[in-house]
């Protein structure tokens, strides 16, 4: 317990110094509990719905998830970031931003017109989406719902603890309606609802609080020369990663069938939440990278780059190892036997996690984007995912769900490679020596304690309690016999602080 408690408190003693300012550091607080939150609600349904709905009627449903996601993609156009930045650069500028924010809030509500207009178009174009149509029509209020809401004029303004209140109170009241309604199989329309409140509801909230911070109106004043090229060149960036994430489900379905499909998603969902924990860094720091490249300010860029990467790696690394390791039992908590082939699945996307935190996240997310050198993101992204995408064509009618994990790995690992040059004179990182060699040998080390541990204990329960237990143990002492600096930095900080009180 002493060295769980030491390890949370390492974490959030690294947000809390990786910021300057202390109404920073309170926001990074609260997007730790809403990270949190966001991990814990999908490991508190999944196993239920996993069960009740069965593996047709869950492909059913990320089938159609992900169809929706296109046009949610299309709606929203890359507004998002562009607002949060924009919107941020006139925070005291009252007009100014009224005005902006207004002329954003407009383009984004017709281009959610010209979605909802193609979407109705493809349903009943193609009647291959006959038995996809209710549950389609249903997903796709949170298109409606989330651009309504801007909830980017929030961001903008760092509101993170009325983000966060709101967000876990709609999973709470959808957990509660999600166990009182979703009882068999054919109640996956009613599970979609649920997730529509769950992802959306709060943005409803938000047309009304809104106005604490400016007065958002629609408008035909747009000033398109001034916002859509910009608008669109994020959108370019956003659709090859939606492109990439979404095609191997949609893929999988065409070519083989809706069990294929809940396999592979479900290992995704693993997956999904050590994103979610690196994501959650990454939406902190990318702000103030975004401001010290502005001001060519090259020591807090590699100050700050080098505190992200050791983060990344330091904490990516063992959870993906561990995940590893007790993927069978994972799946088997989360899904049930019946899940077992996304076993191979989960292993094979949580080595591609390992490139894609070098890569996308890291290089992509924290370098080139701040740096306004997304073009070389959109183009890294576009031929990986066009490799991938040839590839499943050829290899998910012969190897299913793993295939297309399989594919996935391999296309995040092209990524880091041309990523990789992008990185600019400027920047200094730490050698791998030092942010790299640290995590791997104590990664590798809580791998081999997971499978000893799985050959003398035959109980799955203590087998996973035994192995985390052990795991952080080991990883914890192989950080501080190797003086890992970002982990000895936060050791010594909390121990000074100890000693003052």
């Amino acid at each position: 317990m002493i060295s769980l408690d030491l390890s949370l408190k390492v974490i959030f003693n690294f947000s809390r110094d990786i910021i300057l300012k202390n109404k920073t550091v309170k926001n990074v607080f609260f997007n730790l509990i809403k990270t949190i939150s966001s991990i814990f609600f999908p490991l508190i349904t999944f196993p239920y719905i996993s069960r009740v709905l069965q593996p047709a009627s869950v492909g059913k449903y990320n089938w159609a998830n992900s169809y929706v996601s296109y046009f949610t993609l299309l709606a929203s156009l890359g507004i998002t970031t562009y607002a949060i930045r924009e919107c941020s650069k006139l925070r005291n500028k009252p007009k100014e931003l009224d005005k902006t924010a207004s002329q954003i809030y407009s383009i984004n509500i017709l281009s959610m017109l010209i979605a909802y207009l193609i979407l109705l178009i493809s349903l009943i174009l193609f009647r291959f989406l006959d038995k996809y149509r209710s549950i389609i029509l249903i997903l796709s209020m949170t298109i409606f719902f989330n651009i309504i809401g801007t909830d980017w004029i929030n961001s903008a303004f760092e509101d993170f603890g009325y983000i966060t209140f709101r967000t876990v109170f709609f999973q709470i009241i959808s957990l509660i309606l999600m166990f009182l309604l979703v009882k068999d199989p054919s109640d996956y329309n009613k599970y979609a609802l649920i997730a529509v409140i769950s992802a959306s509801g709060a943005s409803l909230t938000n047309i009304l609080y809104r106005k604490k911070f400016c007065k958002i109106k629609f408008t035909f004043s747009l000033d398109i020369k001034k916002h859509l090229p910009k608008i669109l060149s994020l959108f370019v960036l956003i659709l090859v990663q939606n492109i990439y994430n979404n095609s191997d489900i949609t893929m999988i379905g065409i070519f083989k069938n809706n069990s294929e499909v809940g396999y592979y998603s479900t290992a995704v969902k693993v997956s999904g939440i050590i994103t979610q924990v690196v994501a959650s860094i990454a939406f902190v720091v990318m702000p103030q990278l975004s401001r010290a490249y502005s001001q060519h300010n090259y020591h807090e860029i590699n100050l700050t780059l080098n505190r992200s990467l050791q983060f990344l790696v330091g904490l990516g690394f063992p959870m993906c190892f561990g995940i590893i390791a007790l993927s069978k039992d994972i799946i088997t908590i989360l899904g049930g036997k019946e899940y077992q082939p996304a076993v191979p699945c989960l292993i094979l996307l949580m080595i591609g996690f390992l490139f894609s935190s070098l890569g996308g996240s890291f290089i992509g997310n924290l370098i080139l984007i701040p740096s306004s050198r997304e073009k070389y993101f959109v183009i890294a992204f576009a031929i990986s995912a066009g490799i991938n995408i040839f590839l499943n064509i050829f290899l998910i009618p012969l190897g299913g769900a793993t295939a297309a994990a399989f594919t996935t790995m391999l296309a995040e690992f092209i990524l880091f490679l041309l990523l990789k040059p992008r990185i600019e004179k400027e920047i200094k990182i730490l050698s791998p020596k030092i942010f790299l060699l640290p995590p791997i040998i104590g990664s590798v080390l809580l791998l081999i304690w997971c499978y000893f541990i799985k050959i003398i204990i035959n109980q799955m329960f203590l087998q996973i309690v035994t192995s985390m237990l052990g795991s952080i143990l080991i990883y914890v002492g192989v950080l501080i016999l190797m003086r890992y600096p970002l982990f000895m930095e936060l050791i010594s900080s909390y121990i000074h602080k100890k000693g003052n009180n």
